[in-house]
């Protein structure tokens, strides 16, 4: 794999949906390889709900290897996106791939398992909305998919709607939402808020009967505009706690709405663990690939990974919808090329690097206010030694460098560092930089080499996607990475060729204070995208009460009164 182009970051919009925008980053991803479109061999699509015969056929197929890879060659079609996409790449072959599937060839490809069980789940597919695959000799067998019930992701961004302090952007007109903010950004809100909540057990029972009912009409009751209504859903009884939700019910601060938030969450981790111990008593095999949107959910990763039937759990960074183009490349590649799923030829650290974005777009210009100093790149000691003595003197300090990292994630490339020391730092953040919910907690960056000195978990995670306990001692020591419920979702560097800048920076840090922890969240203000050009990334500096950017070989500061 080359490069991963999202088109948010490309054109600056969260979320960026539309054929255009992906097409916008198709021509950043051919500039940055170097390729002209006519060198492109061959496309594949994911997703293709509209394409006639395709979320019948995969459905219907059991088993895939390297030679029948569940992608259909695209010969006639009126959709607009295969007709745009055929009009870019004029005369190169168009191909289809399921939804499901993109998201297990794109985690598969970066795991490197060659034996392994894959569940996907998501909140919506093209075939299915979650399916559990087996891995083996490079064939890739579905052991069961879920058509309508178990769409957890879905189902579990719904509560962004019920909690009026999470929707508090949207309005309702004429008995019709509209959204000031992406429902997509719901369930980070939800997973952050449910720990201030305690779990009732007939509320759990509730929201098991409710992830797992088959409505058909799930999407529209999920996703649909007539929430203000909510009919009851079939085969939930009335007295079922979510047939009693409505628009706007559940408040932060309230105690019950909290305890219902909270239940919620157990609810779907409950359901996943399942899922998981039914696919390894199924095949006898314990190393689990986890992936789709609901892959991003850290306290159920965190569940999964203790589970004694799981002896390896890899989620990807990106194993949300962003990571479905990769997928879907990889897919097509091994259909042409023969090659196994699980791409033993390539080396697994470079496989499995974050860090395959787009790389920086040098458009910066000196702001007003804003002061830039040089430094050599063979001064990287120096460097940290500077960068550690101004995060400790409580500067929040940006650092962009090289490629951006795939996933929503930002893991040291597109990031803003603190001190976890400073109990008021999560505040001052989330109000004044990042315009963010007063319970949304961050996250902490430390090395393998610290880790278990620092937190307790099943497994030391690069990307952020699985939970840890801070230990007792380190609770109010790291008070602001530290959530309320004494969890944190944990990047741990491996090595130093992991991230050489963020390791460094760690190293000094803990050299100057005695702690080898950082705060650690993205460099984007609330509602944008991680940052990738440089006029952006000095622009946040100057609206904001940041105080420092390192951007690659650059230090920009202001004056601290600003």
């Amino acid at each position: 794999m080359l490069v991963c182009a999202e088109a948010e970051r490309v054109v600056d919009d969260k979320h960026a949906g539309l054929v255009d925008n992906a097409l916008i980053a198709v021509v950043a991803a051919l500039d940055d390889c170097g390729i002209g479109r006519d060198s492109v061999d061959a496309v594949c699509v994911c997703d293709m709900i509209g394409y006639p015969g395709l979320e019948q056929t995969f459905p219907l197929i059991r088993e895939s290897n390297h030679r029948h890879p569940y992608v259909s060659r695209i010969e006639i079609s009126t959709d607009d996106t295969i007709e745009k996409v055929t009009a870019f790449f004029s005369g190169t072959p168009v191909y289809a791939c399921c939804h499901s599937f993109a998201h297990a060839t794109g985690a598969l490809y970066m795991s490197g398992l060659d034996d392994c069980n894959v569940i996907v789940s998501d909140g919506y597919g093209s075939c299915c909305a979650s399916m559990a695959l087996r891995y083996r000799d490079s064939t890739l067998t579905i052991l069961d998919c879920w058509p309508a019930n178990l769409m957890l992701g879905l189902r579990y961004a719904q509560f962004g709607w019920f909690v009026r302090d999470i929707r508090k952007e949207m309005s309702v007109q004429d008995g019709q939402l509209y959204a000031g903010a992406s429902v997509h950004d719901f369930p980070g809100k939800i997973m952050g808020l449910h720990s201030y909540g305690e779990v009732a057990d007939k509320y759990v029972n509730d929201f098991i009967e409710w992830f797992t009912n088959s409505d058909i009409d799930v999407y529209f009751r999920c996703f649909g505009t007539r929430l203000k209504e909510h009919p009851p859903v079939p085969g939930l009884s009335p007295d079922n706690i979510y047939n009693k939700l409505s628009l706007d019910c559940l408040l932060a601060a309230g105690k019950q709405s909290l305890s219902v938030v909270a239940s919620m969450q157990e609810a779907f981790s409950r359901v996943t663990e399942e899922a998981v111990r039914r696919v390894t008593q199924a095949t006898g095999v314990g190393r689990i690939v986890l992936t789709g949107g609901c892959g991003l959910n850290v306290i159920t990763n965190e569940r999964v990974s203790q589970l004694p039937e799981v002896s390896t759990l890899f989620v990807p960074p990106n194993c949300d919808d962003r990571g479905t183009s990769m997928g879907a490349a990889a897919l097509l590649y091994c259909a042409l090329a023969g090659t196994p799923l699980h791409f033993p030829q390539i080396d697994l650290k470079r496989r499995r690097s974050p860090y395959q974005g787009l790389p920086l777009i040098a458009d910066d210009e000196d702001l007003p206010g804003i002061s830039g100093m040089d430094f050599p790149l063979d001064d990287a000691a120096n460097l940290a030694r500077l960068v550690s003595w101004l995060v400790d003197d409580a500067w929040i300090v940006g650092l962009v460098q090289g490629r951006s990292e795939i996933g929503p994630r930002a893991l040291g490339n597109r990031s803003m560092i603190a001190m976890p020391t400073h109990a008021w730092m999560k505040d001052k953040i989330n109000q004044n930089i990042k315009n963010r919910e007063w319970w949304r907690p961050f996250a902490p960056v430390t090395r393998e080499d610290d880790y278990f000195e620092y937190f307790s978990s099943s497994r030391a995670d690069p990307y952020m996607l699985t939970g840890a306990m801070v230990r007792a001692e380190y609770v109010d020591r790291l008070a602001a990475i530290t959530h309320v419920d004494g969890t944190a979702r944990v990047q741990c560097l491996q090595s130093r060729d992991a991230n050489p800048v963020l390791w460094d920076l760690l190293t000094a840090i803990k050299e100057r204070t005695g702690v080898g922890v950082l705060l650690n969240t993205s460099y984007n203000a609330g509602g944008k995208p991680l940052v990738n050009r440089a006029s952006r990334a000095i622009a946040l500096l100057n609206e904001t009460r940041m105080d420092a950017l390192w951007m690659e070989s650059r230090l920009y500061r202001k004056s601290r009164e600003r």
